[in-house]
C-alpha cells in the first residue's frame, strides 16, 4: 500500500478493490507491517503521489488473474506475464503505476509486473519507521 497521511493508506483488496482506507485496518497484532520510502522523492512528489491515489481509488477491482499469473510466472519461472486487465490491479501494481506517473518509478519494469517483493527490495527504496513516513 501507499500511506498516504493523516493515518490513511491506499491498499487494493479483494473485498474494495482499490481504495483509500485507514491504517488501523492493519495496525494490529493480524499483521506485521514494514515501510520502505521511494528515495530521491520531494514534497511536490509526495503531493501528486497522494493526489493520483484518491483520482485512483474506487476505479479498480481487485486483480485474481494478476495474481494468478504471478504463480504461473512463479512455478514455470517465467520471465514475465501479461497485464490480465487494465480495469484490475493488485496493490504493488497500483504502488508502482502511481509511482511512475509521477516520475519515479521503484523498478525497471510495467506496473502488472511488480509483486510486493519487488517493491521490498528496489534498490530506489529504503526501509524506515513508521515515526518517518511524512
Amino acid at each position: 500500500f501507499i500511506y498516504l497521511g493523516n493515518n490513511k493508506i491506499l491498499n487494493a483488496d479483494s473485498k474494495n478493490g482499490l481504495d483509500v482506507v485507514s491504517l488501523n485496518k492493519y495496525n494490529n497484532s493480524n499483521y506485521k507491517l514494514r515501510w520502505r520510502r521511494r528515495i530521491g522523492i520531494t514534497d511536490f512528489d509526495k503531493h501528486q503521489i497522494v493526489s493520483y491515489s484518491y483520482i485512483m481509488k474506487g476505479n479498480y477491482k481487485y486483480s485474481y488473474g494478476q495474481i494468478i499469473l504471478f504463480l504461473i510466472k512463479k512455478l514455470f519461472r517465467i520471465s514475465s506475464v501479461p497485464d490480465f486487465s487494465k480495469e484490475e490491479l493488485v496493490c504493488s501494481e497500483a504502488t508502482e503505476a502511481i509511482f511512475k506517473l509521477v516520475g519515479k518509478p521503484m523498478l525497471r519494469k510495467d506496473p502488472h509486473q511488480a509483486t510486493p517483493l519487488d517493491i521490498w527490495k528496489s534498490q530506489l527504496s529504503k526501509q524506515i519507521t513508521p515515526i518517518s513516513l511524512f
